[in-house]
């Protein structure tokens, strides 16, 4: 029997046996790639999460804001109305009662009073009665004012003044108990149409009379016609 030679079993030492090559290289580099990435992707992670601040940006925008105006609140009630007035009752009088007299008492007498006197108003004299007017045409008169050359050139008729024309005209009027010419009227005016009448009329507030007397009192109602010539001055 032949005695077969044992082969002593080969164990790997890292020392000695060197690495194969060609068969695990693209895994190994595959396995790195992955293995890089992971760590990239958690540094990425834990950077983003942990490490990066994060700020927070306030942003000034406007909130437009409608006011709405307040319903304004209802008027107040009026016043309620007065109470109507009371007619106020006086209280009624109560008559006077004298007491009696003490029993035994004699009442003393009654005073006696003087009479009042009468006084008795002595009568009104009667006003005297005014003296009667007088109704009659003055003739002769006395004037304490007529007008002058003044008088009769501001009231000269302008259209009689403008054509150089002369004229007259006469007035009848009544004379106060002063003295002046009151209702007066145009008796006559030569020529017509020149205004001479109310020239006449506008100057009978200028003359003033001495007035008629009755029992040296000065009366109403006289009258008296008055004459005027209008003349251009030369």
């Amino acid at each position: 029997m032949t005695d077969t030679p044992t082969t002593p079993e080969h164990r790997y030492d890292p020392l000695w046996d060197a690495p194969r090559k060609g068969k695990n290289g693209p895994a190994k580099l595959i396995a790195a790639v992955i293995i890089i990435g992971v760590h990239g992707a958690l540094f990425y992670y834990l950077w983003k999460s942990k490490i990066q601040p994060h700020y927070i940006s306030y942003e000034d925008t406007a909130v437009k804001v409608n006011l709405v105006k307040p319903v304004p609140p209802p008027p107040p009630p009026p016043p309620p109305p007065p109470p109507p007035p009371t007619a106020h009752t006086p209280p009624p009088i109560q008559p006077r009662v004298t007491p009696p007299p003490p029993i035994g008492v004699a009442a003393p007498p009654p005073l006696q009073l003087p009479p009042a006197p009468v006084h008795v108003e002595a009568p009104t004299p009667p006003a005297p009665a005014p003296p009667a007017p007088v109704h009659h045409e003055i003739t002769g008169a006395q004037f304490d004012r007529k007008p002058n050359a003044d008088d009769m050139a501001q009231y000269y008729p302008e259209r009689a003044q403008r054509l150089e024309k002369t004229g007259t005209a006469s007035i009848h009027c009544s004379v106060t108990a002063k003295g002046s010419l009151v209702n007066c009227n145009v008796v006559s005016e030569n020529p017509d149409g020149y205004g001479f009448g109310d020239a006449a009329l506008k100057m009978a507030h200028i003359f003033k009379l001495k007035p008629a007397t009755s029992d040296g009192v000065p009366t109403d109602g006289g009258t008296i016609t008055i004459p005027l010539r209008f003349a251009l001055a030369d």
